[in-house]
This record gives C-alpha cells, sequence and structure tokens, in this order.
C-alpha cells in the first residue's frame, strides 16, 4: 500500500506543487528501491502499470507536463 500511496502522491498535483508526471515518479520508484519500499513490491507495482498501461495511468491524473 505505501508503494501505491507514494505514486498516488507523486502523481498527484498538489495546492503547493505540480504532480511529477509518470517518467519522474517511476524514477522515484526505482530509486526508493530497497531504502523506502521493498524492491519485490516496487518490481510487482511497476509490472502491473506496464500491463495497464502509461496512457491510462497518466489519464487518470490530471496535470499537464
Amino acid at each position: 500500500i505505501a508503494v501505491a500511496d507514494s505514486f498516488d502522491a507523486m502523481m498527484s498535483n498538489r495546492t503547493y506543487r505540480q504532480g511529477l508526471g509518470f517518467e519522474r515518479t517511476m524514477e522515484e520508484l526505482e530509486k526508493g528501491k530497497g531504502t523506502q519500499w521493498d524492491p519485490q513490491i516496487v518490481d510487482a507495482f511497476v509490472a502491473l502499470i506496464e500491463r495497464k498501461g502509461r496512457a491510462m495511468m497518466e489519464s487518470l491524473y490530471c496535470y499537464s507536463a
């Protein structure tokens, strides 16, 4: 749940910043593997997103890159 929550937080616009966008969010998840998040969970989450497709995931978030 922590990985999914972090993905959502990074992708979402906040009053104090724009969402990071898909590429940057994925980079941040990779950087945090093994320190911030369990590497197996990150890998499973990334695989799920790849199966669902980037366009579908980006369409869930209202931001402009």
